[in-house]
């Protein structure tokens, strides 16, 4: 996306963006000018690219000449944000996507933030919480302007809102499980999602920028995956779910009896009580009406108490998440 609209960022904006370092798991490329033939090396682990290493990308970045440097965090590691301080040190602002310094121990979080602020650096997180979707936006802009938000509810998982958008009882869910994954919609291991694991953390994250320092094992967290499968491999697990089948199966005929449907909620109140558990809900609840991989959030607050304000679209897929990346590249602009 950034590569598409370079030209008219420079034209439109004064501002060049160039690409010196590209990472990932195995390989990295540093270089200061990085070609269309170096990132496909990248993507196939061509033996040309040196193995990946984040320490070495960062002190790089941090002796390449630039008026502004940016570290973009795409990956799920726990390692990588335990670096984000050594970027501020060094100079460097961080975009990130990754949930685990921001949702991970307090002690670690604090650390992040104190850093950021000390070293006069830009720390932008976005698309931990609602890929583009501007939960973590929302909350900022209530809070400055002075209002108080009372409650946030929502489905924050595009793979769990899928799973439950599609299951009405014609097939088995551990089929739209197996072909969800089939299709990329869920985590390589299904029960990373149906762990509700993923829901808590964004849940987690608001509620630190509400001012509410809880912890992950703070949340009421439903697990969706039987306990006598936690601890199965992947493929053991796949040929296992058919088992649980009817108990998922006997959720779903008592909210067609009730005349409702199944959604995987989370709720957090001005308290710091939080939950992420799967819910029964009202037909006409705003919650009903998601479709595919919709995420939504509804914020209650001492203004909008009686319509609440509410965001809704899509929740996951590489394209959403690199949309709210390069809205973060945007607003870092904007700021220097």
């Amino acid at each position: 996306q950034v590569q598409a609209q370079k030209e008219i960022i420079l034209k439109n904006f004064n501002v060049e963006i160039n690409f010196v370092a590209i990472a990932n798991s195995s390989h990295m490329i540093l270089d200061q000018l990085i070609s269309d033939s170096a990132i496909a090396s990248l993507i196939a682990k061509d033996e040309s690219c040196q193995a990946s290493n984040v320490e070495s990308t960062i002190d790089y970045l941090a002796t390449t000449p630039a008026n502004l440097k940016v570290l973009i965090d795409c990956t799920a590691s726990d390692h990588i944000p335990d670096l984000y301080s050594s970027c501020f040190e060094s100079g460097i602002s961080v975009i990130t996507a990754n949930k685990k310094g921001l949702s991970g121990p307090l002690s670690r979080y604090k650390d992040i933030m104190r850093s950021a602020t000390d070293n006069k650096q830009t720390f932008l997180y976005e698309t931990t919480a609602g890929a583009a979707l501007p939960f973590i936006k929302s909350i900022k802009d209530l809070i400055i302007s002075g209002d108080q938000i009372e409650e946030i509810e929502g489905v924050f998982s595009g793979t769990l809102s899928y799973l439950f958008n599609s299951y009405n009882g014609s097939v088995p869910f551990s089929k739209i499980v197996t072909d969800a994954r089939n299709q990329g919609y869920t985590e390589p291991d299904p029960r990373d999602d149906l762990s509700g694991m993923d829901v808590a953390r964004k849940l987690v994250i608001l509620a630190r920028e509400l001012g509410l320092m809880i912890e992950v094992n703070n949340v009421e967290i439903e697990n969706l995956v039987n306990e006598a499968h936690r601890d199965l491999s992947i493929e053991s697990y796949l040929k296992e779910i058919v088992n649980d089948d009817a108990a998922i199966e006997d959720k779903l005929n008592q909210a067609i009896k009730d005349n409702k449907v199944l959604r995987y909620v989370a709720q957090l109140d001005h308290n710091g009580k939080a939950s992420v558990k799967l819910d029964t809900l009202n037909n006409d609840h705003p919650f009903s009406e998601l479709v595919g991989t919709e995420n939504i959030i509804k914020f209650k607050t001492k203004r909008y108490s009686e319509y609440p304000l509410v965001h809704k679209g899509p929740g996951a897929g590489p394209e959403v998440t690199a949309s709210g990346i390069f809205g973060d590249l945007f607003t870092l602009f904007n700021i220097h």
